[in-house]
């Protein structure tokens, strides 16, 4: 996987990681939704794409300590449940966005 690749592959994990320390800068604001719904929607693009491909996608193994390390994979399985997750996530930043005007 090139490296191109591989940022698209955490680029919803880095939106979700924004959009929860927007939620904390900015209390009773609508950009921590909108970041929610921006994650949600590159997770739906993502899970497609990796269905529609029926390929599996591995992320190179990284170390976090001396004795272990991190490995992340999307298979068709996985980007099943990452589909139906990101569906909800993107009714849920609806709801909250029109939760917020009453």
């Amino acid at each position: 996987m090139s490296n191109l690749q591989s940022l698209l592959f955490l680029l919803p994990v880095a939106v979700y990681l924004l959009g929860s320390l927007a939620a904390v800068a900015s209390r009773g604001s609508r950009l921590p939704h909108g970041i929610a719904m921006a994650g949600s929607l590159l997770g739906l693009v993502l899970a497609l794409r990796a269905l529609l491909q029926g390929t599996t996608e591995q992320l190179a193994s990284f170390p976090v300590a001396p004795f272990a390390s991190i490995s992340l994979r999307l298979d068709p399985l996985a980007a099943y449940f990452v589909l139906v997750i990101s569906m909800v996530g993107v009714a849920a930043s609806l709801y909250a966005v029109g939760y917020l005007r009453s």
